[in-house]
């Protein structure tokens, strides 16, 4: 089995890579950071391309070693570093592929072909809540329609034809309708209501919190998240997630 770079042939074979460049040249890059398109993009941390390449030969090795039992032959196995990298990009491929769109990088969220509202919405009270807009199912969007009636902001979205669960899946993937009515609701309640409410709801969303505000919140408390560890050389325990 051989891991390479590129390939044991082609025009690329005599490139020197290293983690970063791999995440840069795969594609990655294309799909996280900032929505300004100025700004660097970002790559994860933790040999990342180098894992996927890993997973990738692990798997290539164990189906050809099911393979060995039936027919009783070996093979040589060649993967390539930067063809996993390109095939790991989550939508990236699959929208090219399907809609001949490239990805664009959006600031704490998913990459998409447009750019989309942002998702860190300032709720009434100053804090910020992180509000994903999913393709709803008809249960959860007569919810959150119900809830925006509640307070006055739901605007076209309770007109009828929002109802149709194709019509909502289009809007949401290619306007932003949808981004903007969940902005004027979570603008007219607390960040904490944002959280419960829509999690209640089944939605993925979460009021911004630093760090330390973690410690005390009933949310990990009840799931007895933290765990305290004795630090003699400071004399005091530190809570650690557990």
């Amino acid at each position: 089995a051989s891991l390479t770079d590129f390939g044991q042939d082609g025009p690329l074979i005599d490139y020197v890579m290293n983690d970063p460049a791999h995440l840069a040249f795969g594609g990655q890059m294309g799909s996280t950071g900032y929505s300004e398109p100025k700004t660097t993009p970002i790559g994860g941390q933790g040999r990342q391309a180098y894992n996927m390449a890993s997973i990738m030969m692990m798997h290539t090795i164990t189906a050809a070693l099911f393979e060995r039992l039936g027919s009783g032959l070996g093979q040589q196995l060649d993967v390539s570093i930067h063809d996993c990298c390109a095939v790991c990009t989550e939508r990236a491929v699959s929208y090219w592929m399907w809609y001949d769109e490239p990805f664009l990088r959006q600031t704490g969220q998913h990459a998409a072909p447009r750019y989309r509202t942002s998702n860190q919405v300032e709720a009434k009270d100053g804090r910020f809540a992180i509000v994903t807009t999913p393709r709803f199912n008809q249960n959860s969007w007569v919810k959150l329609i119900d809830w925006m009636n509640e307070v006055g902001v739901a605007g076209e979205l309770a007109e009828p034809q929002w109802l149709d669960e194709f019509y909502r899946a289009d809007q949401v993937r290619n306007g932003t309708a949808v981004a903007d009515g969940i902005k004027r609701l979570v603008g007219a309640v607390t960040a904490e209501e944002a959280f419960l409410r829509g999690q209640g709801m089944g939605l993925p969303w979460v009021d911004i919190r630093r760090p330390e505000e973690n410690l005390g919140h009933a949310h990990y408390q009840e799931r007895g998240f933290w765990v305290d560890v004795q630090h003699d050389e400071i004399g005091k325990a530190v809570p650690y997630p557990k």
